[in-house]
């Protein structure tokens, strides 16, 4: 009764396949490649996913470490992730009360996964806050050691080796160890806000002007969750089919504006 409202527009999307044949003797096709790590269409598998070094993992999913205290690689390349992610969204809430318009659109990407060389080298180098632990004292790695008995026996106990800080970060060097430089690329962002007020219709008859609108909007405005370190994960280095790929892009940028529409 008040002249308030208040409305909601959602959207949902998710993408479930499976590359299922390609050209006559082909079985897969390379999307895009980096430092030896690739983005795939191969038979059998979805399509995007990554394939590049791994470390090695005990049954539930731990890193293994060596007697040196190091972490073991796979000998071979392994299925590190995929690009595509689980599902994307986003709502847009539009609220209008008494000529005043305000709007916000929260934009949402669950799932996927993408090759961040940047903070790979980052940490690598030494350079982020995190490789700052262990550069007196050493560091234990987060992981498993593999025990092999006479009897040719597997088990598992906790790593407990202390290696020097430069030693374990060099194992993030994200050109031999791809593993170290995925991540998850899931982000909640408010992606649009904006504030405009209708100027009154009796404001306007001497100008000849139908309607004005003045609007103060902002574009990226909050990253409200993410779980990637350092980066924004909304990046697209290569582009075209060679997503989830990036190295030392340049931040993300928010705008902040103003806006006159008028109508004769």
């Amino acid at each position: 009764d008040n002249g308030f409202s208040w409305d909601v527009s959602l959207n949902y999307a998710r993408n479930r396949n499976k590359v299922v044949a390609l050209a006559e003797g082909l079985t897969t096709y390379i999307l895009a490649s980096q430092r030896g790590m690739t983005s795939e269409a191969r038979v059998g598998q979805p399509y995007g996913t990554l394939y590049g070094v791994a470390f090695e993992r005990s049954p539930d999913g731990q890193i293994v470490y060596g007697n040196n205290g190091l972490p073991l690689r796979q000998a071979t390349q392994q299925i590190i992730g995929n690009i595509q992610p689980d599902w994307t969204g986003g709502m847009l809430n539009t609220f209008n009360f008494k000529g005043f318009t305000l709007t916000a659109l929260v934009d949402v990407r669950m799932g996927g996964d993408i090759y961040d060389e940047g903070t790979g080298t980052g940490r690598w180098t030494g350079q982020y806050e995190e490789t700052a632990l262990g550069r007196e004292e050493g560091v234990i790695g987060k992981g498993v050691r593999k025990l092999t008995a006479a009897d040719g026996s597997v088990s598992y106990v906790p790593n407990d080796i202390i290696v020097t800080a430069n030693q374990m970060y060099a194992y993030n060097n994200p050109r031999n160890y791809h593993e170290a430089a995925i991540f998850d690329a899931s982000y909640v962002k408010l992606r649009e806000l904006s504030l405009g007020y209708n100027i009154p219709v009796a404001a306007l008859k001497k100008l000849h002007i139908q309607s004005a609108k003045l609007s103060l909007v902002g574009r990226n405005v909050w990253m409200i969750f993410k779980n990637t370190p350092h980066v924004d994960p909304e990046f697209d280095s290569k582009g075209g089919n060679a997503q989830g790929f990036g190295y030392g892009e340049l931040p993300s940028s928010r705008s902040l504006g103003m806006n006159l529409s008028l109508s004769f």
